[in-house]
């Protein structure tokens, strides 16, 4: 085994199982680990900074032969979760409940399909589908909502995905919520969308059989969010972190300089007064 190449490769981390499945002696696997730091048993890192994200993921893959990234640390890494925890989350072949262990824990699972497994960042994981099925029964009803809008707007996953998730587990605890969501969400274009409020707002009008906008194209050089060309009709959401009046007044100027309408509301009206948002619509498409 080139030893150098495997610490390059995991990014500074290895456990001990590797140095024996490579023919290590115990004596030498002691001797190799004595001065190194051991993050969990049996799995240490070469250096002495403070771990990255990415390191602590392979920390806990490295736990046993065959440990996957998954639920949490998984949609975190892939970029569709920014949920705060002191853990990373790892799923085993298997029966039984999840296991807690200091910075761990693992989750059993009695099969994984070949579909459902792959890597993130060159790290054994579940895929994204797989992981968002796993935390959809964790969540409250809004969060879990808004965990797979972000999967589907950032890409991590697809309408395809999903449905594949849907037939390997029609049974499975989170299946009744993902169908639900995949039936809303997955034909919209979040992709295109750069906020939740933005996915979310176009789900709005989905449900109420409204004619989706075109999203975050350019009007007079300037980008807009909602856009009804026929209509010469812009909608914008405002956020309050983002909201930046000088240059929303100038956009505004721009476009109702050349004849379209703008209306504008705030996003924390799309998830709680989405009445609002209807009210903003070309009058021709309200409901």
């Amino acid at each position: 085994m080139d030893f150098d190449a495997l610490l390059l490769r995991q990014e500074g981390m290895f456990g001990t199982w590797q140095l024996r499945h490579a023919g290590w002696s115990e004596a030498k696997a002691r001797h190799a680990v004595r001065r190194l730091r051991e993050i969990h048993h049996g799995v240490h890192a070469t250096g002495h900074a403070g771990l990255t994200p990415r390191q602590r993921c392979w920390a806990a893959v490295l736990t046993e032969p065959g440990t996957r990234l998954s639920h949490a640390s998984l949609a975190r890494l892939a970029g569709f979760d920014d949920w705060e925890f002191d853990h990373e989350t790892v799923t085993r072949l298997g029966n039984g409940g999840r296991v807690h262990h200091p910075g761990l824990v693992v989750y059993r699972s009695a099969r994984l399909a070949s579909i459902e497994i792959g890597e993130i960042h060159g790290i054994p994981s579940v895929r994204p589908a797989r992981a968002l099925l796993d935390l959809l029964p964790q969540r409250t009803e809004r969060n879990a909502a808004r965990l797979v809008r972000n999967a589907l707007r950032s890409g991590a996953v697809t309408e395809k995905d999903l449905r594949v998730m849907l037939a390997l587990h029609p049974g499975r605890r989170g299946i009744t919520r993902l169908r639900r969501y995949t039936d809303a969400y997955g034909h919209l274009p979040l992709h295109r969308t750069k906020s939740d409020a933005e996915a979310l707002g176009l789900a709005v009008l989905d449900a109420l059989g409204i004619e989706i906008p075109l999203v975050n194209v350019k009007i007079m050089g300037e980008e807009a969010d909602y856009v009804w060309r026929e209509h010469r009709w812009i909608v914008e959401l405002d956020s309050r972190r983002w909201h930046h009046p000088v240059e929303d007044a100038r956009k505004t100027a721009v476009w109702e300089g050349a004849r379209w309408t703008v209306r504008r509301v705030a996003t924390d009206d799309v998830y709680d007064r989405p009445d609002r948002l209807l009210a903003a619509l070309p009058p021709g498409l309200r409901r």
